[in-house]
């Protein structure tokens, strides 16, 4: 079960930033724990921070970020005012050791308080574990004797009583360990809740492991929480996470599983990293700075010029030098790399790089820095266009191509690019003809009379890299030496109706018969119906071969997976389970109170006109869950009405929340669990009863 620890605001992270030296007292570089170093920021400081990035592990696999992500994390918090400890590389003994002291400095000092961490993390019964260097894990059961339970960190910052407590934990990659013994282990790390006046700030959900980055410097995660520390940092901390969320997730969306950065917040009053409401400080503080180097610049020149003899001049006209940039266009090119930096190219709050830059070159046309800007900004979305095009993503790699044409009208890229969306979008109808997860048509001597002229077409796509031919491919390479063999077990997967309008009337599920003189008829009466859209392919298909429509041949209708049946409840038509509708209307509630809750439910509740009674509702099971969530999507994992495309407020469902919902299944081997799905991504776990979660009834026909 999930371990709840009260505590005050915890932040762990997987790799931290790297400060200026000359602000340390000692450094730890080695595997072997060196002292802590800590910053020279005022003794009398009542914010203090514990930073620790563990990079060189010697029993596990090393970590290219959390050194340099722990460093660039304290000098950002020196800034902002924190005293920071700073631990690299820091062994059990050490990490004890630091821990302690933070806590004892702590109860000192009051005020408020911050932990991060970044390395690997992992967790084993429920806990949160961070590895020091130096830890030698062979099963599960040395865990506790290696690692360093988070809990510890969480019980030394709750003594201290102070007003707001931080903790970050980037320690969510996946399980270093590939042993059988350990193999066991769930990803990433268990779900914590926040006490009192606590904000808990993880780099990934629950369970999933965290993205290290495309190799730079820090780690994703890390990345864009040092942006919004340099940018936003007067923001309150929950709309600052929010902002990190946001950027995260824009930025792994093209990755394998998209990162979602995730919270549990319970502070009592507001708190930010810098001042609150004031954004402009950091600015005023860098505008200083760069007048008071400007003017130092002048004194030298000035005494370089009477040390210096009389230069005559030339005869012949020379160039004139270009001028200095004014100081506010260096501080706008420094706000215009912050937005180029943070991915903020064209769209974003603040402002962007696209916008910054061409503000540059409106005070300087020909400032070098912001047209060398405009460049990195078009060949960034060059290169996202080519990949969404490589994968078969043919609305992302229009929006990226019409991003480039605004920055740059006269790219080279644009033609080549717009000739394969070209190319893309009129191989959609054949890449719906060979899709393996819809329906097929079997084979007819008519259809395979056809086969070698769809073959040459099949391959022609293959030789152009179409990645929308994926599972085709695997197919042809598997059986390229015998074409015969390949037609026959491919069977040729056709597109199937997956939504359909029978001429019985509206979401009638049953059975249609077509015949090759009323294919065309069909097509024309339904083709201004919104659903009947769905049905374009197949209707094109069916009015071209009509002996694929052979008369007398059944069809089956397949229906959209939801139906709202417009009284507060929805219908699931693959298992013909009646949800409610509203998927928020409970709140977090303990097992036990959940499953009272759903069975008193009746109509007039939570929107229901149903005529439902007390007792007809229930918590769904486990395998019905199982068969509710759609894991091709993520935060939720469910998909929409039609089956199309990912759930958006109210098609067809309500208040669906992307966190954890209760099972009626109880946990055959702790009685004092319960099962639970996290509709984040769709898993089901086991959770404490006593705990609480969100509630969603469900029933069946009466």
């Amino acid at each position: 079960m999930f371990h709840r620890i009260s505590l005050g605001l915890i932040i762990l992270l997987t790799a931290c930033s790297n400060p200026d030296d000359a602000q340390q007292k000692s450094v730890n570089n080695g595997a072997t724990s060196a002292p802590i170093a800590t910053t020279t920021a005022p003794d009398n400081s009542k914010r203090l921070a514990l930073v620790i990035g563990n990079s060189d592990y010697q029993s596990m696999p090393s970590l290219d970020n959390p050194v340099f992500d722990a460093q660039d994390m304290t000098a950002h918090l020196s800034r902002l005012g924190f005293k920071v400890m700073l631990g690299r590389n820091l062994d059990k003994k050490t990490m004890v050791t630091a821990v302690k002291n933070f806590g004892k400095q702590l109860q000192l000092r009051g005020g408020e308080g911050l932990f991060y961490f970044s390395g690997h993390g992992l967790q084993s019964r429920n806990s949160n574990y961070l590895l020091p260097v130096d830890a030698k894990i062979n099963s599960e059961a040395d865990i506790e004797f290696e690692a360093f339970d988070a809990g510890r960190v969480l019980a030394q910052m709750g003594q201290a009583n102070n007003s707001a407590n931080i903790v970050i934990l980037d320690a969510c990659r996946d399980n270093p360990y590939k042993t059988t013994a350990l193999k066991g282990i769930k990803k990433g790390l268990a779900k914590m809740d926040s006490p009192s006046g606590t904000l808990i700030a993880f780099a990934t959900a629950p369970d999933k492991p965290s993205w290290g980055g495309p190799g730079e410097r820090n780690s994703i995660y890390t990345k864009h929480l040092l942006a919004a520390l340099q940018t936003k940092a007067h923001w309150s901390a929950p709309d600052l996470f929010i902002e990190v969320r946001k950027q995260v997730m824009h930025d792994t969306k093209e990755a394998e599983v998209q990162q979602v950065p995730w919270e549990s917040v319970s502070l009592l009053e507001r708190f930010c990293f810098g001042r609150c409401g004031s954004g402009n400080d950091e600015v005023e503080r860098q505008r200083a700075e760069l007048e008071r180097q400007r003017a130092e610049l002048e004194r030298q020149r000035a005494e370089l010029e009477k040390q210096q003899p009389p230069i005559r001049q030339p005869s012949s006209p020379v160039l004139e030098p270009q001028p200095e940039p004014s100081l506010a266009v260096v501080v706008l090119l420094q706000e215009c790399e912050a937005h180029f930096k943070a991915n903020r190219l064209t769209t974003g709050e603040g402002g962007t790089a696209f916008e910054c830059y061409k503000a540059v070159l409106e005070k300087e046309p020909s400032n070098a820095e912001a047209l060398a800007g405009l460049d990195k900004i078009a060949t960034r979305y060059a290169g996202w266009a080519n990949k969404a095009l490589d994968r078969g993503q043919l609305n992302q790699a229009k929006q990226y191509l019409a991003r480039l044409r605004q920055v740059n009208p006269n790219s080279p890229k644009l033609a080549e690019f717009e000739e394969r969306i070209s190319l893309l979008s009129s191989r959609v109808d054949f890449a719906a003809l060979l899709n393996p997860k819809q329906g097929r048509f079997e084979t007819t001597p008519q259809f395979q009379a056809r086969r070698q002229q769809l073959l040459e077409q099949f391959n022609q796509a293959v030789q152009q890299r179409d990645l929308r031919y994926q599972a085709g491919v695997a197919y042809l390479k598997k059986y390229e030496a015998d074409a015969e063999k390949f037609l026959v077990d491919l069977k040729w997967q056709a597109a199937w109706v997956r939504q359909f309008l029978s001429p019985l009337g509206r979401n009638k599920l049953g059975v249609m018969k077509i015949a090759p003189g009323d294919a065309q008829a069909l097509w024309q009466t339904g083709r201004k119906k919104p659903l009947f859209v769905k049905v374009k392919m197949v209707a094109n298909r069916i009015v071209s071969d009509g002996a694929l429509a052979e008369r007398g041949k059944v069809w089956t209708v397949s229906l959209a997976p939801y139906m709202n049946n417009g009284n507060g409840t929805v219908t699931d038509q693959r298992t013909g389970l009646i949800w409610l509708k509203n998927a928020n209307c409970f709140g977090e509630q303990g097992w036990q109170t959940a499953m009272q809750s759903a069975a008193k439910l009746a109509h007039g509740q939570c929107g229901l006109r149903d005529g439902s009674k007390a007792g007809m509702w229930r918590l769904p099971t486990k395998e019905e869950w199982e068969a509710m969530i759609d894991k091709k999507y993520s935060g939720p994992a469910l998909s929409n009405a039609a089956g199309t495309g990912k759930w958006r407020e109210g098609d067809a469902f309500s208040g669906v929340r992307p966190s954890y919902y209760w099972l009626s299944t109880p946990y055959a081997d702790v009685a004092s669990g319960a099962w639970l799905v996290n509709l984040s991504y769709g898993d089901v776990n086991t959770y404490d009863k006593p705990g609480t979660n969100d509630v969603w009834p469900v029933r069946r026909r009466q």
